[in-house]
């Protein structure tokens, strides 16, 4: 090579074409992860308004303006993006890009109320007054017999024709979370790191340690022995079986001064859920400081929460001749 000579290095289509392609694909990935891909030639406040420009006016005005969350992790960072995610609020209505409901759900669901009609309407039962109270129950799995030729012939031509028109009209639309919050969400329901609960007075959404959680719970609560007693399994159930004894006691007592509808209901609900326990969980008190944590017992799908259904119901019967209140403590 003679002295002075320059090595001037072109790269080659192949190499520019390559590296573009690396360089879109990496792009893609920020974008299916974030949303957006920020440009690094640009200033911040170009890459806001760039961002802001590509939003949709639907999903520009449907944007929370009252976003809270609560970070309480003391051990591991929260995942990026949380706050957006949980800020949302946990009663969030996500809207996917196509309705969630199960067309042949929805199609049986309608037969077992045609059915269930016409059965009622065939046969003339009428309602017994006072065998019924509505405020109690909820939608029972009771599968009526089939109905005549001509209704069954009517739910079909029904369903051909509902499901000729969810074909034609049920198109993919803009879901309102981003894909970064969809990542996001997939990422939270596997991890072991951190657990999302509700904050009280309606704070919205908290995000703290799982093992902080769990220490925290026994620390405070279940390991307080002037509040909590500790029980094995048997002695679980054996006290459920007494509570349910006391119940059918009360039930035998005052059989005369319950109406039909109350005492079948409640009695039902002890044949139906003789062994389910309750369960235990905690909320967030995040307007304490330093926070702490709310025990709470669910007695979802038990029992007891069938009697609660049954108190509340007459207590709300009673809220309009009550003039005084109690303070919140909490």
């Amino acid at each position: 090579m003679a002295e002075g000579s320059r090595l001037d290095f072109e790269p080659s289509p192949t190499t520019s074409e390559y590296s573009n392609k690396k360089l879109q694909k990496y792009k893609n990935q920020l974008i299916n992860q974030y949303g957006y891909c920020a440009d690094p030639t640009l200033p911040v406040w170009a890459n806001k308004l760039q961002y802001v420009s590509q939003m949709t006016t639907q999903q520009y005005y449907a944007r929370p303006t009252n976003i809270a969350c609560h970070n309480s992790c003391s051990i591991k960072h929260m995942p990026a993006g949380t706050p957006s995610l949980l800020g949302l609020g946990l009663k969030y209505c996500i809207k996917k890009p196509r309705p969630t409901n199960n067309l042949d759900t929805t199609i049986e669901r309608f037969k077992t109320d045609v059915r269930r009609t016409y059965f009622f309407k065939a046969n003339n039962i009428k309602e017994v007054p006072g065998s019924y109270t509505p405020g109690l129950y909820i939608k029972g799995n009771w599968e009526p017999p089939e109905a005549n030729d001509r209704i069954k012939q009517c739910i079909t031509n029904f369903e051909s024709e509902l499901r000729h028109r969810q074909s034609t009209y049920n198109k993919p639309t803009l879901s309102n979370l981003t894909p970064r919050h969809w990542r996001l969400i997939e990422d939270l329901k596997n991890n072991d790191d951190h657990i999302i609960i509700e904050a009280d007075k309606n704070l919205g959404g908290s995000i703290l340690d799982r093992s902080v959680y769990t220490s925290k719970g026994i620390s405070e609560h279940l390991g307080d022995t002037t509040v909590y007693k500790r029980l094995t399994k048997s002695q679980a159930y054996g006290a459920n079986n007494i509570l349910r004894y006391k119940v059918s006691v009360w039930l035998s007592k005052y059989h005369k001064d319950l109406s039909t509808a109350e005492w079948t209901f409640l009695h039902e609900a002890m044949l139906r859920y003789p062994k389910k326990l309750a369960k235990f969980r905690m909320s967030l008190k995040a307007h304490k400081t330093p926070w702490k944590i709310r025990p709470i017992v669910c007695c979802s799908g038990t029992f007891i929460n069938c009697l609660s259904r049954w108190l509340d119901y007459w207590l709300q019967q009673c809220k309009p001749f009550v003039t005084t209140y109690l303070k919140d403590s909490g």
